[in-house]
């Protein structure tokens, strides 16, 4: 039998022995794989991928006030990406597990900020298209969990972030927010990205219209009020 010590909050757990793999291949909650022959984030599944780390369960002390009641696969799954945070593994394995992190809770900074350092390690010694394609597919996985978070701080920074590793032209970033945008045309989060690509990749010339088309739509909407100060003070001479 296993050693390790019970994981839950809530109170002791059974000790876990190996036990033999599901032959079934359901999804995980992050819709990824975790290693090669693992798809789900359960129990099994982690000791499987991980059987040579021992997790690292929180601490919230001998006695703790409140006893948080947190729900099924979070607590093994926090506990094994804790320990790799430790030893400062950055590899497929712990990619797919910060994956995993991010699918229980979408605003855990540490495992975006795990995910970058994971990908600049990997991909340190590998060649120019390697590592854009490596960028791209981590784009494409902020897209995914964007859609699903749309007024999340991490993931809009996550997203700057692999655009900045890209360096992609304004184009499809601004294309993107327009489609946010959209279906919620006061998303703070949505506003202040489209402003960061403005500045730092360009696209200033179709800005105007673009406002003034919202506006159209609404004229009380004083998120696109702000955006059209925001365009004359980067485009036009106020001071005169």
């Amino acid at each position: 039998a296993s050693t390790r010590p019970p994981l839950g909050i809530l109170g002791p757990r059974p000790l876990r022995g190996r036990r033999t793999l599901p032959t079934s291949r359901p999804r995980c909650r992050s819709g990824q794989v975790l290693f090669n022959t693992c798809v789900c984030a359960s129990v099994y599944m982690l000791d499987a991928t991980f059987s040579d780390l021992e997790p690292l369960p929180q601490d919230d002390g001998p006695v703790p006030v409140v006893r948080i009641a947190y729900p099924d696969g979070f607590e093994e799954v926090m506990s094994y990406f804790r320990r790799v945070v430790v030893t400062g593994e950055c590899s497929q394995r712990t990619l797919q597990l910060s994956a995993e992190v991010i699918a229980h809770n979408a605003a855990n900074y540490t495992a975006w900020q795990y995910r970058r350092r994971c990908l600049e390690a990997m991909h340190s010694g590998s060649s120019n298209a390697a590592r854009e394609q490596a960028w791209r597919e981590e784009l494409a996985f902020c897209t995914a969990r964007g859609r699903e978070n749309l007024k999340n701080y991490q993931v809009w920074f996550h997203r700057r972030s692999c655009l900045a590793r890209l360096g992609s032209g304004p184009e499809a970033e601004l294309e993107f927010v327009a489609e946010i945008l959209r279906d919620d045309s006061k998303n703070y989060h949505a506003w202040g990205h489209r402003q960061w690509v403005l500045s730092s990749c360009g696209g200033w010339d179709g800005e105007a219209a673009f406002v003034e088309g919202l506006l159209e739509e609404d004229a009380r909407n004083n998120s696109a009020w702000n955006q059209r100060y925001f365009l004359l003070q980067h485009t036009a001479d106020l001071s005169s």
